[in-house]
């Protein structure tokens, strides 16, 4: 899939009512703060390497994006 296919999804997905986003390895959070801003009703952005989540936690807080970030391993989303 390319990028602007992938771009062409994403926007898709974000005109659904109240679309709930899952980013497994959101490193510093970008990708989740903006699906946030484009009108995600909910996003939870995961990752387990706790440097990045402070980072995340830190630029949602800076940017006021209400964004929930958690410590876990893609395995264990159920």
């Amino acid at each position: 899939m390319s990028s602007v296919e992938v771009h062409q999804h994403i926007v898709s997905l974000l005109q659904k009512p109240n679309p709930v986003i899952l980013d497994i390895g959101c490193n510093a959070g970008f990708y989740s703060m903006e699906m946030k801003r484009r009108g995600a009703a909910r996003v939870l952005g995961i990752d387990t390497d706790l440097r990045y989540l402070q980072q995340a936690r830190f630029a949602a807080e800076v940017e006021d994006v209400d964004v929930e970030f958690r410590r876990m391993a893609v395995w264990n989303v159920a």
